[in-house]
């Protein structure tokens, strides 16, 4: 079956910071039900989940408040930036596992890229 590329936008889902995460938004946003649906048609997924996802999105989906932070340099490595982006990533990961849906739990999460592009 086709692979379609949710791309799961940090700044739609953290706009206000690290500790206030909206995984539902106004119901557009509901990543779980997205995946879900594409369980229930038989595709895989091929998840983007960031925290660069397309130069079309405001920086790319990275949330304002990212840039904000003391000391960071956002898409190089630096420890503030590699700390914020580990804590998403982490946080992405988590929520798809506790709706298991990874392949090896029987969902249709097949493959998760970090990233859409390198600048």
């Amino acid at each position: 079956p086709p692979l379609p590329p949710p791309l799961v936008f940090w700044n739609y889902h953290q706009p206000e910071g690290p500790n206030a995460t909206d995984w539902v938004g106004d119901g557009s946003g509901d990543l779980v039900a997205l995946v879900q649906a594409c369980a229930a048609r038989g595709l895989f997924v091929n998840l983007r989940l960031g925290p660069y996802v397309c130069a079309e999105w405001d920086y790319g989906g990275i949330p304002v408040w990212v840039a904000q932070q003391p000391g960071v340099v956002m898409r190089r490595y630096n420890d503030v930036w590699m700390d914020l982006m580990a804590a998403w990533v982490t946080e992405v990961v988590e929520k798809m596992r506790a709706a298991s849906l990874w392949a090896p739990q029987g969902g249709p999460i097949i493959l998760a890229q970090v990233s859409g592009w390198r600048q």
